[in-house]
């Protein structure tokens, strides 16, 4: 029996997989600050902007990109880079991130920088800062509660 039938949309991941394998994807390596890192948050720069980030915070805000999923890890299923662990922060391609209410592609994107939300991403700047020019929602799962990212940052 053959396949009648495919799509050129991928199956819906886990916070933090990229969505696709485009050519224009760009990846950092960080050490997580201060805290554990999951995935598919926003990161911001941490003290030493060259080396670390960490959870955004009310009064930190350099957005750096998004904490990308990593099969590496001893234990990839906890879903979080431990402190001081290196991490890989998405600044190009597509990739799937938490959310902390329901998006639509085209919306502002702004990533929460407090509470127990901090680093999900929404479409208002309740308890959050905007994302800078070049970030986009391309997309939600219902199902999943995850949005689909957009990143094209230098």
């Amino acid at each position: 029996m053959s396949q009648t039938s495919y799509s050129v949309t991928p199956g819906r991941a886990v916070a933090g997989m990229l969505a696709d394998s485009g050519q224009d994807m760009f990846h950092l390596s960080r050490a997580a600050e201060g805290a554990a890192v999951p995935f598919g948050l926003a990161v911001v720069a941490g003290t030493n902007k060259e080396t670390q980030v960490k959870i955004p915070t009310a009064t930190e805000g350099f957005f750096m990109g998004v904490s990308l999923h990593e099969h590496t890890l001893d234990a990839p299923e906890t879903g979080v880079i431990a402190i001081k662990e290196t991490l890989s922060v998405c600044r190009k391609g597509r990739i799937w991130v938490k959310t902390n209410e329901v998006v639509a592609a085209g919306e502002a994107v702004f990533f929460v920088n407090s509470g127990a939300d901090a680093g999900k991403f929404r479409n208002d700047n309740t308890s959050a800062d905007a994302a800078p020019a070049g970030v986009a929602f391309a997309g939600y799962d219902a199902g999943t509660g995850l949005a689909l990212l957009e990143l094209n940052l230098p």
